[in-house]
């Protein structure tokens, strides 16, 4: 009981001192804490707790995935920041919104260096996505609005000319492709 206690005091204050709530609208109260504990298929055995707002959160920790889930319709949303986790190391962070991409999304070499980062907005493809080499030099860059690619796509030699160049519209290659070699 004690060392349940403990874990539960733990898990309580990291979450409340990170920022993985950042990405909802309900605000946190420490002192409205419920606990109870839910598996995978809602069998009562993991950490839930509400909000002053009503909203019934529980904490899923596996092996491979950290994050904090919401109930909505009677289901469990995945909401807020979820890590990935391999080997014991954190190999993405994705946040969400109602169970949605919403937000950043990094992915991480096993050197810890930033493998990946996009931008989610409601489930969707938005903004600058980003792809980087294991030793942090840029591999590539493109635009998506709406969940499809618009405007250059641009891949990067590892000395950073550019190597490949690309037009989209619409989702769909537009118009003339360059290549270049090393040296531009």
């Amino acid at each position: 009981m004690k060392n349940r206690l403990i874990k539960f005091i733990l898990v309580s204050g990291i979450f409340i001192f990170s920022n993985t709530l950042q990405a909802q609208e309900s605000s946190f109260d420490p002192n409205r804490l419920k606990a109870d504990y839910f598996n995978d298929e809602g069998v009562k055995d993991g950490l839930v707790f509400d909000d002053k707002k009503g909203n019934t959160f529980k904490i899923k920790n596996s092996k491979y995935s950290r994050g904090l889930y919401i109930q909505h319709n009677d289901k469990w949303l995945k909401h807020g920041v979820f890590y990935s986790v391999s080997s014991g190391r954190i190999t993405s962070k994705t946040n969400y919104f109602y169970g949605k991409k919403h937000g950043e999304h990094l992915g991480f070499h096993s050197n810890g260096k930033t493998q990946f980062q996009y931008y989610y907005n409601e489930g969707k493809k938005e903004g600058k996505w980003y792809q980087y080499r294991d030793d942090g030099s840029l591999f590539e860059e493109k635009v998506y609005e709406k969940g499809v690619v618009e405007g250059p796509k641009i891949s990067y030699h590892s000395n950073g000319v550019k190597n490949f160049v690309s037009t989209y519209v619409n989702g769909k290659r537009n118009g003339a492709s360059f290549q270049y070699n090393n040296e531009g």
